[in-house]
């Protein structure tokens, strides 16, 4: 969503040594900086030269789905860091000013190398922040299938893309630098010819059916872990400023996962009276049946955070609870993939919690 001037798609290059070419493929208009930075159209290409820790920033002008720097391509002499987002974004993107519902927010990644982009992907959406809160007290009726929305993008030539997914996201043939988008509402499976790249966009509070007066985070983004870069170690961080935090594990059914040195499979809700909360679902995200074979991979989703939220006539309070912030670490003896998430009144942060990067292209 672009309101303003101040409010656009980015894309911003970090040189790492001196001396650096960098050469920047657009696949969409630029403005221009009037000096160093000229304006340029969708396919043109921008050359500089960036020295150690010189920046180079690139904005788009417009609104919409043309004001969108996916797929554009950078190559580089020497290493650099990329990252890309905008300065405010809806999800989804409305059709026009008149129909979105509110908020956009803040959304930006550091990307990833072409050289350590993967092929299968296990595509997990967060957890429904209606139960959430309906199980801290809130006056709202639990909706598991929450919408969330992918795009797939592909790095190789000519990409054939297959899901677990109903027709017609079942099946997908992507060229390159070009993206599918897919909505859903559950878990799924990916698996690409050519390497590719996942991003996973949370839809904002109003979109999610959850009422200004509650606590329902708003827009994120996330770039997803191939599982070919999965680590079996992780360290990572739950702020203090959010009344929900989650991490969602994916790891191979036979695998041993601790989280904080307790097995994720004994912290369940009945048995443990403190700490995070975790239950174990395929991570296909197919309904199971009885004859059904066991499942290759599962997701362990556990909750960290459980505020109290009461209504008092027309206010809202959301008192802290129990909240288990701070630092916390993953230990596996099989590699497996993790994505930390939380959220408050209109304000929502998701990561990937860390991954390999290990040259595989």
């Amino acid at each position: 969503t672009n309101f303003g001037d101040d409010l656009r798609a980015f894309l911003t290059i970090v040189g790492t040594r001196d001396d650096t070419t960098v050469s920047v493929a657009l696949n969409t208009a630029i403005i221009g900086d009037g000096k160093q930075i000229p304006a340029l159209k969708k396919g043109e290409v921008l050359q500089v030269k960036l020295n150690a820790f010189e920046v180079l920033n690139l904005e788009t002008g417009g609104y919409g789905p043309d004001a969108d720097f996916t797929g554009t391509r950078i190559d580089a002499s020497k290493p650099v860091v990329v990252f890309s987002g905008s300065e405010a974004s809806d999800v989804p993107d409305p059709p026009d000013l008149t129909t979105r519902r509110c908020c956009a927010d803040h959304l930006e990644e550091q990307l990833f190398p072409t050289s350590t982009l993967g092929r299968t992907f296990i595509a997990l959406t967060t957890p429904s922040r209606s139960e959430a809160l309906a199980a801290a007290g809130a006056s709202i009726k639990p909706n598991p299938k929450e919408m969330e929305f992918f795009r797939i993008l592909s790095a190789g030539e000519f990409t054939a893309v297959s899901t677990n997914l109903p027709a017609p996201q079942d099946q997908l043939n992507i060229a390159r630098g070009n993206y599918k988008r897919l909505d859903v509402d559950g878990d799924f499976l990916i698996q690409a010819t050519e390497p590719v790249v996942v991003g996973q966009f949370v839809a904002g509070q109003q979109q999610a059916g959850i009422p200004s007066s509650l606590p329902g985070g708003d827009p994120s983004f996330i770039l997803l872990p191939p599982v070919e870069q999965y680590r079996s170690d992780y360290l990572f961080l739950t702020p203090d400023k959010y009344a929900f935090d989650f991490i969602t594990i994916t790891a191979p059914a036979k695998a041993t996962v601790l989280l904080d040195g307790e097995d994720v499979t004994s912290l369940r809700a009945g048995v443990v009276t403190s700490g995070p909360i975790c239950s174990t679902l395929p991570a296909d995200g197919l309904p199971t049946m009885p004859d059904d074979p066991p499942a290759e991979d599962v997701v362990h989703r556990c909750q960290f955070s459980f505020p109290d939220v009461s209504v008092d006539g027309q206010f809202v309070e959301v008192s802290p609870g129990e909240q288990n912030d701070g630092v916390h670490t993953i230990l596996a003896n099989k590699p497996v993939g993790i994505v930390i998430y939380g959220f408050d009144a209109f304000v929502s942060y998701a990561y990937a919690g860390g991954l390999n990067l290990d040259v595989i292209n």
